[in-house]
């Protein structure tokens, strides 16, 4: 799953202090809530500090781009905001997953 922009920063302010990456998910995760963010991402992204790439934006990315409509899953949670995701995938024909990642993403479901 994608990282929010600002949960990166805060691992590469974690990464500057030299937590250790068990330690920083467990402070990420009660800040930010449980379940926000795994010890191996972390140690994911701390790799990639470590190797001299302190980029927090995301690489591009080969293959086919998203042709997820988010202006009409909007529209349909905007319709009924108690719909639940498995209703929403119905009816948009997409895969649950897929529905969820887009709600995270157009802000229409928390990560905590």
């Amino acid at each position: 799953m994608r990282l929010d922009i600002t949960y990166r920063y805060a691992l590469l302010h974690l990464f500057y202090k030299k937590i250790k990456a068990i330690a920083a998910a467990i402070e990420l995760n009660e800040v930010y809530g449980e379940g926000t963010m795994s010890v191996r991402t972390v140690e994911s992204w701390f790799r990639r500090f470590k190797s001299g790439d302190l980029s927090v934006e995301d690489k591009p990315r080969s293959g086919r781009p998203s042709q997820f409509d988010e202006d009409a899953l909007a529209q349909v949670v905007e319709q009924d905001p108690k719909t639940t995701v498995r209703e929403l995938a119905i009816k948009l024909q997409k895969p649950v997953m897929s529905v969820y990642r887009h709600l995270i993403a157009i802000g229409k479901v928390g990560l905590n």
